[in-house]
């Protein structure tokens, strides 16, 4: 702290620091910036007063720092704003830069739309095996609107076409949303981190319950008998939604294919229900349906649907004499040694005419080769319910040789080659060296057989 002198000259006292003092001649008003006024008496036209001598200064540096926030402020304004009737002419001008745009845009959805449509109506097939199948069960409306959308991404992002030459456009969007609904999904389930088998049977199984619903409908209606073509088509439905479900679940992992028929057994047991009450309207046209779930649920490690498929066949009269009728036309062959004859097969095939009265039973053929061991029944049509057939008759010379206390080394069905271009329906029942053998020796002795008849 120091004192600031203040002499008096002309009557008015100039004081160190700058600090204006204004008197009279007997007093002195002191003005000190920030301050009010302050009046003191003069002795000897002297005035000493103790101020703080750095008052001033702190003044003005606080002026300076209140200017710079200030002035920053300022600086962090956008230089690129806009006046009211600048960004109004803005506005124009980019809505003028896009109306051109806009017709392509609708012709480029129309034409994505069109051409989604078009890949599910020809089952395009585009793409890993998983997407497609998943995209396979969408709705045909879902499908559209994904293709909508993949032709407006390839159009106006990835191939950038100029928006004036509408017929390239509509061509680029015919093509991209043919692909569309794959590639949308595949980049969904490559963001998410979507397990694409989880995918495929969630959408399998839902497409299931969606045709089995319709199925029950269809079933339920009083012009159920009238219109017997609706309820096969249903029944069509249903029956290859469940098996592309089944193939689903076949080719998941063990985890997935657990958790996929712990949350779907019940579905496929009403599906089976559904299917069983709709195979007496049409029977002939169920049964290899029947067939193929039966297999389809076999192959896929799934006991109780493929029990349940066969017991349908089995246990429904219209179903069974469907069956019966199918093997009319079939012939059966007995591929044996030289030492069975027709004559000592004559009790297996009063069996196969039991359990297929039309099947037409040919001559025993004996091979020149030496055969193979046990017993094998081979069909040639590619058909399930070929299969079906084959799997009985293995089943059913099985039966007939326990009579005889023989057990074959596990009897095998297989697809053989046919020798023509056309498949033919019918069946060939290799009884090997060994098995003949013990048959004779049997026969021989005189061992009695089971009573003839239908097959338990």
């Amino acid at each position: 702290m120091g004192g600031v002198r203040c002499d008096l000259i002309d009557r008015h006292f100039v004081c160190q620091d700058n600090i204006l003092v204004l008197g009279r001649s007997d007093h002195l008003s002191v003005a000190i910036q920030g301050n009010s006024w302050s009046t003191f008496r003069l002795e000897n036209y002297r005035l000493c007063y103790t101020l703080k001598a750095n008052l001033m200064q702190k003044q003005e540096e606080r002026d300076k720092n209140a200017e710079v926030p200030r002035q920053a402020d300022k600086s962090h304004l956008r230089k690129d704003l806009l006046s009211p009737a600048e960004a109004k002419e803005e506005y124009r001008r980019r809505l003028t830069n896009v109306l051109p745009d806009l017709p392509a845009l609708v012709l480029v959805v129309i034409m994505g739309g069109l051409g989604a449509a078009l890949g599910r109506l020809w089952h395009l097939d585009i793409g890993e095996t998983e997407f497609t199948s998943a995209v396979s069960t969408l709705s045909i409306w879902l499908v559209i609107c994904l293709g909508s959308l993949g032709a407006t991404v390839t159009v106006f992002l990835l191939a950038k076409t100029d928006t004036s030459k509408l017929i390239h456009c509509s061509l680029i969007a015919i093509l991209s949303g043919m692909a569309g609904p794959y590639l949308v999904t595949k980049a969904l389930s490559t963001v998410l981190s979507v397990n694409p088998n989880l995918v495929k049977v969630n959408a399998a199984i839902t497409v299931v319950k969606s045709t089995t619903d319709t199925l029950e409908r269809a079933i339920q209606t009083s012009t159920a008998e009238a219109n017997p073509q609706k309820i096969i088509d249903v029944f069509d439905q249903t029956a290859q939604a469940t098996t592309s479900y089944l193939s689903v679940v076949k080719g998941a992992s063990g985890k997935e294919k657990q958790q996929a028929l712990a949350t779907s057994k019940q579905q496929l047991q009403d599906t089976l229900k559904a299917l069983d009450a709709a195979a007496t309207i049409s029977p002939r046209q169920s049964l290899p349906l029947l067939a193929k779930v039966a297999t389809e649920a076999k192959d896929a490690g799934v006991p109780e649907i493929a029990q349940g498929a066969q017991k349908i066949i089995d246990t429904n009269p219209a179903v069974r004499s469907a069956a019966e009728t199918a093997a009319k036309s079939g012939k059966v062959y007995f591929i044996t040694p030289e030492e069975l004859t027709d004559t000592a097969l004559h009790e297996l095939h009063d069996r196969i005419k039991a359990r297929f009265p039309l099947a037409d039973l040919q001559p025993a053929v004996h091979p020149t080769r030496r055969m193979d061991a046990g017993l094998e029944v081979v069909y040639y049509r590619d058909a399930p319910l070929d299969k079906q057939i084959a799997e009985d008759l293995s089943k059913l010379v099985t039966e007939y040789l326990k009579v005889y206390k023989i057990a074959p080394n596990t009897p095998s069905v297989r697809k053989g080659s046919p020798d023509q271009p056309t498949a033919p329906f019918q069946f060939d029942i290799h009884i090997g060296p060994d098995v003949t053998s013990k048959l004779i020796s049997n026969l021989n002795a005189g061992t009695p057989g089971l009573p003839l008849g239908p097959p338990r």
